[in-house]
């Protein structure tokens, strides 16, 4: 499985413009046309024309396949949302192919969140829907050392400073 330059697997929220190829797209370097003057090409391109898609786009799609998934228990009964999850391929900078999960979930608003995720193809929906909502415990940790440890008064100089304090409030 394809897990990244340190070997771990992530999951990133992406913006809801992020193109990405619902098929694996040819990349290499064209040939040189003939009868043209100058240097033959030597950076990678994409070479099919099959368009990206915007990951706004697919959720009015009809080939995904939706469905509700229990995260946790709460203090308010199950938590629940409506997910889906489809293995797409993106472009890395130096124009090298990744495929990824596409994870999309419907908020309560009605709006929707994208996040990419270099998990095996093998990995469940449900495993992507629990990583997806593991921020939740890291943003709340920050929120609680503010207003309840006094996070928000300390004067840090080096950046272990900062992690130490932030490990002890998060312990607290």
């Amino acid at each position: 499985a394809d897990v990244g330059s340190l070997g771990v697997t992530y999951m990133a929220d992406i913006p809801i413009d992020t193109r990405v190829y619902l098929s694996p797209p040819v990349v290499g370097i064209p040939d040189k046309i003939s009868g043209t003057r100058g240097r033959p090409p030597s950076r990678r391109t994409i070479l099919s024309s099959e368009d990206p898609t915007e990951v706004r786009s697919l959720v009015a799609q009809e080939k995904i396949e939706w469905q509700t998934v229990n995260i946790r228990q709460t203090e308010r009964g199950e938590l629940c949302y409506r997910c889906a999850a489809l293995r797409v391929w993106t472009l890395t900078s130096d124009v090298h192919l990744r495929e990824e999960w596409l994870f999309i979930r419907e908020e309560h608003d009605g709006t929707f969140s994208f996040s990419l995720s270099n998990a095996a193809a093998a990995t469940s929906i449900e495993q992507l829907a629990l990583w997806r909502s593991l921020r939740y415990f890291a943003e709340r940790t920050f929120q609680d050392a503010k207003s309840e440890a006094g996070w928000d008064e300390l004067v840090a100089r080096k950046y272990r400073a900062w992690m130490h304090h932030t490990a002890l409030d998060a312990l607290a």
